[in-house]
């Protein structure tokens, strides 16, 4: 199903600052590890106080345009804006703090709305040119990227379970694709045409069991 609000606001899991010069993590020190008592505890909730946080701050080469961290709070991928054929996507584990090169910058186009799967095997990523925009998943461990869709508004992500994959389209209107994870089987979720408006995000946001997105009109 498809959640819609005129205005939202969105409790992130883990927030990271972007500052061009460096990076910082927040983490919750009381956070429950995955898979104890069957789910794991919101990282950020509303008792959530400053003792709780714990920073730490790791210095980038050049600018950053967009950072994501993965769900087991292991690795950062960020995209670096230093300008054309200087936008590439770097990951980098927290504790080794090793740092490798995922995706060259594209010679032409500039590189978004990156997102990492829930059990942290691939990474999504947007390629917007000036004549189309493309979703590519690669595995976080490297190798050939494989082109999930073309003519896209925006990114597009994983469902926590693995299942689907969810995306924009607007050549007349507002359209909500959903997919297998590999982009096989695209069918339409939700048809908004004319300037009947609707808007999932960058990268869509998945409810925890799989079965809502978050949109606004």
């Amino acid at each position: 199903s498809v959640k819609r609000h005129k205005y939202a606001s969105v409790a992130a899991l883990i927030a990271v600052v972007a500052l061009g010069i460096g990076l910082s993590v927040y983490r919750n020190n009381a956070a429950t590890e995955p898979g104890r008592e069957g789910l794991a505890a919101p990282v950020i909730a509303r008792n959530t106080t400053e003792s709780d946080l714990k920073m730490a701050r790791f210095a980038v080469s050049g600018l950053m345009r967009e950072a994501v961290i993965s769900p087991d709070g292991k690795y950062v991928a960020y995209i670096t804006e230093d300008g054309p054929t200087k936008n590439s996507i770097r990951l980098r584990p927290l504790e080794t703090g090793k740092e490798s090169e995922l995706v060259k910058a594209p010679e032409i186009g500039r590189l978004q709305n990156i997102s990492i799967t829930h059990d942290v095997s691939f990474i999504y990523y947007a390629l917007n040119t000036p004549t189309n925009e493309e979703i590519f998943r690669l595995p976080i461990s490297g190798g050939s990227a494989l082109k999930i869709a073309e003519k896209t508004d925006g990114g597009g992500s994983l469902s926590p379970d693995g299942k689907s994959f969810v995306y924009q389209r607007d050549p007349k209107g507002e359209t909500i694709y959903v997919a297998n994870p590999d982009g096989i089987g695209e069918r339409v979720l939700l048809d908004r045409p004319g300037n009947d408006w609707i808007y999932c995000g960058s990268v869509p946001a998945w409810s925890p069991d799989s079965k809502s997105i978050a949109c606004a009109e």
